[in-house]
């Protein structure tokens, strides 16, 4: 992957959460996993 730039941007755990921190290191998203796929699955029913 010469010349490729890349960089780790998160991590995967075992916590319920989809947590976002801007570059400042304050949070910036800080949201419920299920109330997120039931957001995302709300919109798919509507159809």
């Amino acid at each position: 992957m010469s010349g490729n730039c890349f960089a780790s941007i998160g991590v995967v755990t075992e916590e319920t959460v989809l947590s976002i921190t801007g570059l400042n290191g304050a949070p910036v998203v800080n949201a419920d996993l299920a109330g997120l796929k039931e957001a995302w699955q709300k919109t798919l029913r509507e159809l």
